[in-house]
């Protein structure tokens, strides 16, 4: 009885055939005998139904008892009429629109139970995009607030703009009240943003300082590995990130731009002297860490070398507003950005300087202005350094031609550049 009742299906094993096979033993019982018979096959299928691998529930189990008991009662009303139930091909008249009948009764829990879990599904996802939607409104607070502060500058500033002292006085209060907005942006991004600042030039230090230790390298012309490395690779990253944050702030974050007296230059530099303040803790924190660790030197001459990294940061801003107006006009060059950086940082003297160079090779990396400032930035840190290729005539001259172009771009950009 077991074996045959586990499928429990009605249609892929009759009832019907069961219980003649088990009254066929002896078809000469009584009623009483009968009843006994159809109790048991009711307890024999809900322990088959119980011993399944997937046991069914409480209502698809009441169907299958509900089919078998239906089953019994056509069948004995046909036993009771003297109906040949012995014969081949026999079925109650009844039987297959009680089949039926639980069948579709199956169909409709299940539906029921799909629609409960698309429901279900719906408000869960409704939860969530309330949840999502309150995170958002709370953690934009504060940018919301100095937004309003930026359009409060601005209806003041209408009022006054032929007043060129009160014009650069609110000026600078549009640049502070869009700094604290980009350092809520970069806080929003969670602690790790602020942790990746910090590593970035550790695994550039990383590879730098491997490369030469490697070869058996420990002092490269009078400057130990680490803080060569370290030098290089702190004042690159704070170059490229300035170029690529700048470059994103001119050629596409174009909303603040509905502002009144908002520019893109308003946003480039404020984006850059966020990432100045940045990364000269970072730097700081680094060189901080490593002179614990005696694996770092303190500098011969920190001013000139805190003069030589601003030098490099501003070319880093020049070249942002550059790519950012080429970009805001030709948007495909924002995929070529990636190997023009790469290739400024091979000729940059991030991982070498020129006086590791035979004399031949020298003169095409030094057309580079940034491998002058690079070269100028570690004479100044490492006095024992004889920095004989690099010029800061050539340099700081560099400096001011970007830092010109790179207005003259902005200005035009700013005549034609559409908010959004």
């Amino acid at each position: 009885m077991e074996s045959t009742v586990g499928g429990t299906s009605s249609r892929r094993v009759p009832y019907l055939r069961i219980i003649l096979r088990i009254l066929a033993r002896n078809p000469n019982t009584k009623m009483g005998e009968r009843r006994e018979i159809y109790d048991k096959a009711q307890e024999q299928l809900k322990i088959a139904m119980g011993n399944m691998r997937a046991p069914l529930d409480n209502e698809l189990q009441d169907i299958e008892l509900r089919i078998l008991r239906q089953t019994i009662r056509l069948l004995e009303q046909d036993i009771r009429a003297g109906v040949d139930v012995w014969r081949a091909g026999y079925q109650p008249a009844e039987l297959d629109a009680l089949l039926q009948k639980n069948e579709q009764a199956k169909l409709n829990i299940q539906a029921r139970r799909e629609l409960t879990v698309i429901r279900a599904e719906r408000v869960a996802h409704i939860a969530k995009k309330d949840a999502d939607y309150a995170a958002l409104i709370q953690g934009q607070e504060e940018t919301l607030r100095y937004v309003d502060y930026i359009i409060d500058v601005n209806m003041n500033l209408s009022d006054s703009l032929k007043d060129t002292q009160k014009h650069n006085l609110k000026s600078i209060s549009i640049i502070w009240a869009l700094f604290i907005h980009n350092f809520h942006n970069i806080n929003g991004d969670g602690p790790f943003a602020f942790i990746w600042l910090l590593i970035q030039p550790m695994i550039m230090l990383g590879i730098i300082s491997s490369v030469y230790l490697l070869v058996g390298t420990h002092y490269i012309l009078n400057m130990d590995v680490p803080t060569f490395a370290l030098l290089g690779s702190g004042t690159w990253v704070a170059c490229r990130m300035t170029i690529f944050r700048v470059s994103g702030q001119i050629a596409h974050n174009r909303v603040m731009l509905n502002l009144p007296m908002v520019s893109p230059f308003h946003q480039g530099i404020t984006t850059a002297i966020l990432y100045l303040i940045v990364y000269m803790v970072s730097m700081a924190l680094l060189f901080s860490i490593g002179r614990y660790l005696g694996i770092i030197s303190l500098p011969d001459d920190i001013l000139t070398a805190f003069f030589y990294f601003v030098g490099m940061w501003l070319c880093g801003v020049s070249i942002g507003f550059i790519f950012g107006v080429i970009i805001g006009v030709w948007p495909f060059f924002a995929r070529l950005t990636g190997a023009v950086e790469r290739s400024l940082q091979i000729f940059s003297s991030v991982f070498y300087v020129t006086e590791q160079f035979p004399e031949v090779y020298r003169k095409y990396v030094l057309w580079n202005p940034l491998s002058h400032g690079m070269q100028l930035l570690r004479g100044a840190y490492f006095h024992s350094y004889p920095c004989t290729d690099a010029e800061p005539s050539y340099f700081w001259l560099a400096v001011i031609s970007l830092a010109c172009s790179a207005l003259i771009l902005e200005g035009w950009f700013r005549r034609h550049v559409q908010p959004v």
